[in-house]
């Protein structure tokens, strides 16, 4: 079984990589759930808006240090810089699109994109830590 050829303080870093996908699964759920449920309950958009920033910025508030440890210990470990240029690319996506930087009609497909990006950057780390390739 590959888990238990993993060390067990290569556990903390697959740990913080699966911790990362499930904020950006979380987020990107979010984000796509949040226009249909404008358009289903008119009524509350207002309300949903406010909590859809605020949201926004509670996952990267706390998702982008656990991304980048997560990304960064990978790398020491393994040295593929591959998912760590990966999941900085889908951060900044995040924060443009949080930040409106693309207009309101930009912010829920750079988000969701980012939100994607990551993931797969964090697959791949796992991946790289898993396969028994170590930097040094």
């Amino acid at each position: 079984m590959v888990c238990c050829a993993v060390r067990s303080s290569d556990h903390s870093a697959l740990k913080l990589d699966r911790i990362a996908i499930l904020l950006s699964g979380i987020c990107l759920v979010h984000c796509l759930a949040i226009p249909i449920l404008l358009i289903a309950l008119p009524a509350l958009g207002s309300l949903l808006f406010d909590s859809h920033s605020s949201f926004h910025w509670f996952l990267i508030v706390f998702g982008f240090p656990v991304s980048a440890v997560a990304l960064w210990i990978g790398w020491r470990r393994h040295g593929e810089l591959r998912p760590v240029v990966i999941g900085a690319a889908g951060l900044v996506l995040m924060v443009l699109g949080i930040t409106h930087w693309f207009g309101d009609a930009g912010e829920i497909s750079a988000t969701v994109f980012g939100a994607v990006v990551l993931m797969i950057a964090h697959i791949l780390n796992m991946r790289q830590s898993m396969s028994g390739h170590h930097a040094g």
